[in-house]
């Protein structure tokens, strides 16, 4: 969603829930409701074709067998090294989108799994390749960052760069112009990283890392809006800049973490380049 430093922040929409499988939306503008006044008073109209920002998951939920409905816990369980362990809701697709891979990258790394309809609490989902043949123990220690991580890094800064001053345009992913989260998903996706579409969605992607832990290539997320959830997301470039397509005025450009605007509103971020 388009964010204004100097600005007071308006009121944005949010939508609590969303098909698991369904398409991601847009990050939603930060735009006046328009308004139509009449005698008796004054009625608000939202325009029926603005997609509006998904707020962190609060209620979502996935049609079992049987037509039972059964709660969708968004927190990762991850069991060892590459390893993650299916909840009560969880689906293979949301699954795999947590952590940046399509559906048929994940039944690549899974050939047991016959049907990707058909997953089961506690059953063990590979996520990364390099594992052993079967599912590693609890007590596995994680295992060390590539030592190709910094080049890759490099590598997404440079494509980000090379669109410093593009137009921001909600609800736009490139290659011309973008809104926040159609920014990074562009510049992942042309290095080989497969990002859901909205920032809300981003912030489950890849593994979670503190604010005092950050490096180059991490996606970090700001609640800009009023109503609670993650609505801006921008890429970590090192020593305290990010990158983002920031409003119409300032497109895409580059910022300090530490300036008041955006340290008062970070949220959270994630690593995906590992």
């Amino acid at each position: 969603m388009p964010v204004y430093p100097d600005k007071k922040v308006m009121t944005s929409l949010t939508v609590a829930g969303s098909l698991i499988l369904g398409s991601q939306t847009a990050d939603a503008a930060a735009y006046p409701v328009e308004k139509e006044k009449s005698t008796r008073g004054e009625t608000k109209h939202v325009d029926q074709n603005v997609s509006v920002q998904q707020s962190p998951i609060k209620r979502q939920f996935h049609v079992a067998s049987g037509g039972i409905r059964v709660k969708v816990d968004t927190k990762a369980q991850f069991v060892g090294v590459g390893v993650y362990k299916v909840k009560r809701g969880d689906t293979l697709g949301r699954i795999a989108a947590s952590h940046g891979l399509t559906l048929k990258s994940i039944l690549k790394l899974n050939p047991g799994i016959k049907n990707p309809s058909l997953i089961y609490p506690g059953q063990k989902i590979r996520i990364t390749e390099g594992t052993s043949s079967s599912p590693s123990e609890p007590n596995e220690k994680p295992s060390s960052p590539s030592a190709g991580w910094s080049k890759k890094a490099n590598a997404v800064l440079g494509d980000a760069k090379s669109h410093l001053g593009d137009p921001y345009r909600y609800g736009a992913a490139g290659p011309g112009s973008f809104d926040c989260s159609g920014f990074t998903r562009h510049v992942f996706k042309k290095n080989g990283y497969s990002l859901p579409r909205s920032s809300s969605a981003q912030a489950t992607a890849g593994v979670s890392v503190s604010r005092n832990n950050l490096r180059e290539g991490d996606l970090v997320f700001f609640r800009t809006g009023s109503g609670g959830g993650i609505s801006h997301v921008a890429i970590y470039m090192g020593d305290d800049k990010i990158i983002h397509a920031t409003n119409p005025r300032d497109d895409v450009c580059i910022n300090r973490l530490s300036e008041s605007y955006w340290s008062q509103r970070y949220a959270s971020a994630r690593r995906v380049i590992r």
